[in-house]
């Protein structure tokens, strides 16, 4: 298991900071991250200074919206000759492209993996899995050695069909020669989920891939992706701001003008609770006697957690990013020291940990705000983690243990 960089807008220092402090680190490099008006060849440099460090480089080609607007996506070179908008997107077309996408990574960003592009659906059609066909056609076809990995963008509603979902993964599972898949998931909601449904299918179909002998990479997590341990998930990717931690497609098609503003706000991740705080919050909080409820300083919130009132402490980005990705990668990278068929029994008891904690805090009258960890994202996360247990008891202890770096 290993824990990847999912790279948003502005996280070149943040990913070359890292890079430094860990050895066993991975990066997926991001068309969308550009900064406006910025060419590839800005990416072109980042990458080859995170080889140099030992980073292990994924390339996120992100087709997931072919009739994009986004110049920064489009400037690419495995897009040139392609109109979307007016071509016939044949077998002929896609292989090409995705052979020219493969190419890319490979012989330019000279990524240590490659990763197989594929578009968006939320619904399971015959169009879509043939285009899908020809894309994957394309990959293989590509000569490289590299270990190749076909992207999964999958929407809430095709999850929750649960006859089209087992379908559509016993289709992937006989993808002999594709080593994994880059799965990243639109959420039934806006950020963390209560639907126990949704989450037991995942769990379900990850644990399918895996007993197949496929990687898994999870791209676009956050803290309730820790609970795809337990189903074989190889990797996990986060980034700093929300949309490099929950998928979303349509940011890869509308314009983004104001996507400085929409951004703003600072969070402070407590591991305790697995809640996002104001500063404001937890100057209440540690007014009223209860720092000791948010006692896990790391380098980067030691200044906000040993105040007095944090709500004064100038803790601005990227501070709060550092510490959000350092301590979900510390929890992912615990997860991996237990064995595979004890790892359910530890996801389990950490979310009832986080249940006790929150109960705690609630009782001393603190106020939970909107982005916590509720009581409805909590007993659905456990409900889910506790049936998929009672049903693939068995499996889990065929689970396989991958990690790419």
């Amino acid at each position: 298991m290993a824990f990847f960089l999912q790279q948003g807008y502005g996280m070149k220092q943040l990913n070359e900071e890292f890079a430094n402090k860990f050895s066993n680190l991975g990066v997926i490099l991001s068309p969308r991250s550009l900064q406006r008006n910025t060419g590839i060849e800005n990416l072109e440099e980042h990458s080859k200074k995170l080889k140099k460090k030992g980073v292990n480089i994924l390339f996120d080609p992100q087709f997931y919206e072919p009739r994009t607007n986004l110049e920064k996506i489009l400037q690419f070179p495995y897009f040139e000759g392609l109109d979307y908008l007016t071509l016939e997107f044949n077998s002929q077309v896609a292989s090409k492209f995705s052979i020219n996408c493969l190419k890319y990574q490979d012989l330019t960003l000279q990524t240590d993996q490659l990763i197989i592009p594929n578009i968006y659906s939320n619904s399971f059609n015959d169009d879509w899995i043939s285009i899908q066909e020809y894309l994957i056609d394309g990959g293989l076809k590509y000569d490289s050695s590299k270990k190749k990995y076909l992207s999964l963008p999958l929407g809430p509603d095709l999850i929750r069909n649960k006859n089209a979902f087992d379908e559509l993964i016993s289709i992937y599972i006989q993808y002999e020669d594709i080593d994994g898949f880059y799965v990243v998931l639109k959420s039934p909601s806006d950020y963390l989920i209560s639907d126990e449904d949704y989450l037991y299918s995942v769990l379900d179909a990850f644990t399918s891939l895996n007993l197949s002998g496929k990687e898994i990479i999870l791209g676009y997590a956050n803290q309730q992706s820790l609970i795809y341990g337990a189903a074989g998930v190889s990797i996990i990717a986060s980034g700093n701001y929300r949309n490099v931690r929950t998928f979303d497609p349509d940011i890869f098609y509308e314009d983004d003008t104001n996507e400085d503003i929409r951004r703003r706000g600072i969070w402070y991740y407590d591991p305790n609770t697995l809640g996002e705080y104001r500063p404001q919050e937890l100057s209440l909080a540690f007014n009223r006697g209860l720092r000791n409820f948010f006692d896990k300083e790391c380098e980067y919130c030691e200044m906000l957690l040993s105040s007095d009132q944090p709500a004064n402490i100038p803790w601005n980005e990227p501070l709060p990013f550092k510490h959000f990705l350092l301590e979900l990668r510390k929890q992912w990278l615990d997860i991996a020291t237990i064995p595979l068929d004890k790892r359910i029994d530890y996801i389990i008891s950490f979310f009832e940990g986080v249940v006790e904690n929150n109960e705690r805090l609630r009782s001393k009258g603190f106020r939970f705000g909107r982005r916590s960890f509720n009581s409805d994202v909590i007993e659905s996360t456990l409900n889910a983690l506790y049936a998929f247990k009672s049903d693939r008891k068995y499996d889990l202890k065929q689970l396989e243990d991958f990690s790419i770096i």
